[in-house]
């Protein structure tokens, strides 16, 4: 009874919380089909892990040749020429000459996750009777790169870090079939691994994903070479029992209710986007409206509890045999009170924490975040420890 008043009151507290308004931006609901290339699977057995026949297709084209890919609106060209035009110091003029330079912005943003889409083409495996899809690109010679994404379920928000990371590795991010227990989501990636002969990874881990990475660690600590988790703890901030007992409560309810909460949890933790909010905002809300089941959403659920009541790292129980950075941020309002649990867990790991981020941090600290996991992967191992 007890877990089932903690499960109900974390829910009415999300849906009570004033930081819960709605956030700018709105869902572009007449996108064209997701992808510019497609994996499809040519073999039609479904063995436990089974990875071959797969084959990459172009996208249909446009009437100009261009591949059609799904993107955010963004203003017209044309409708910039205020920026350019006489020195103007009215109030108007000025307000209408930031708002064009941010829509610029906005506009770089959209190019570049139509570009990600291009060049990180979606394969896919059979594993256990799930179907396993992930992108894969990036340097076709570099060392592997595994990028874990959080409760989204698909690697999408991650593009930006992904797309960076390319330039120099071979970048590998899955999105994560239905499945709610940690063991068959790690068994997944690892034959997804397989699939790419691919025997030891760097990982990237981040909020949910840092769970999964922090489980491959423990279940296959041969395969990893250097850890990051971002944004991420040793637990779930709201517990097994009550993340269990609200699980049975969404379970009940109708697809419209469960995907509301799950906006206003994601609103709880992006408090804060900055100046990009409305391209995040519109590619999350994206995500949820258009890609995510109720199914998916409540298996998410279970494999939180499963990782806290099952999985998670206790001082001593986890050994990594290559170099850790922890990324946290100073205002995650997930994971920075876990901050002294990371460090009996992970003692001998790197710490570093994004002044003034949340837990969002990728999307208004970019450049800070993008950094602090390049050096980490660059610096030989001799010099990897640092306060």
């Amino acid at each position: 009874m007890g877990d089932v008043r903690i499960g109900v009151r974390y829910a009415l507290n999300l849906s009570r919380d004033p930081d819960l308004a709605e956030a700018p931006g709105t869902l572009t609901r007449d996108l064209p089909p997701e992808g510019s290339v497609t994996a499809q699977r040519t073999a039609t057995t479904t063995p436990k892990c089974d990875h071959t026949g797969l084959s990459v297709v172009p996208a249909p084209l446009d009437p100009a040749g261009r591949v059609q890919e799904a993107g955010l609106s963004t203003p017209q060209p044309a409708h910039r020429q205020v920026l350019n035009g006489p020195v103007d110091d009215s109030p108007v003029v000025r307000g209408i000459q930031v708002a064009l330079m941010e829509a610029d912005a906005l506009e770089d943003l959209s190019n570049q996750f139509a570009a990600f889409k291009r060049d990180y083409p979606y394969r896919d495996i059979f594993c256990d009777g799930r179907r396993w899809r992930y992108r894969i690109g990036g340097a076709p010679d570099g060392p592997p790169v595994l990028v874990l994404t959080g409760a989204t379920t698909v690697p999408d928000p991650l593009f930006v870090i992904i797309a960076d990371l390319g330039q120099q590795y071979r970048v590998i991010a899955p999105a994560y079939p239905p499945a709610s227990r940690i063991t068959d989501l790690i068994d997944g990636i690892a034959a997804l691994l397989d699939a790419e002969h691919v025997t030891t990874v760097h990982m990237v881990g981040s909020s949910f994903g840092g769970y999964l990475a922090q489980s491959l660690l423990r279940a296959y600590p041969e395969r990893v070479d250097k850890l990051v988790l971002a944004q991420t703890g040793v637990r779930h901030f709201a517990g097994s029992g009550a993340m269990t007992m609200l699980r049975r409560l969404l379970g009940v309810a109708p697809t419209r209710v469960v995907k509301a909460f799950t906006w206003r949890t994601w609103q709880l933790l992006l408090t804060d986007l900055g100046e990009d909010g409305p391209f995040w905002t519109a590619l999350l809300r994206d995500i949820l409206d258009r890609q995510l089941t109720k199914t998916q959403l409540l298996a998410v659920m279970a494999a939180i509890a499963d990782f806290t009541a099952h999985h998670r790292p206790l001082p001593g129980s986890t050994v990594a045999s290559g170099p850790v950075l922890v990324l946290a941020s100073e205002h995650d309002r997930a994971f920075a009170r876990q901050a002294s649990e990371m460090r009996a867990v992970y003692p001998h790991a790197t710490f570093r924490t994004l002044v003034g981020a949340g837990h969002g941090a990728l999307f208004t600290h970019t450049d800070e975040y993008i950094a602090e996991v390049r050096v980490f992967l660059k610096a030989p191992e001799s010099t990897e420890l640092r306060p």
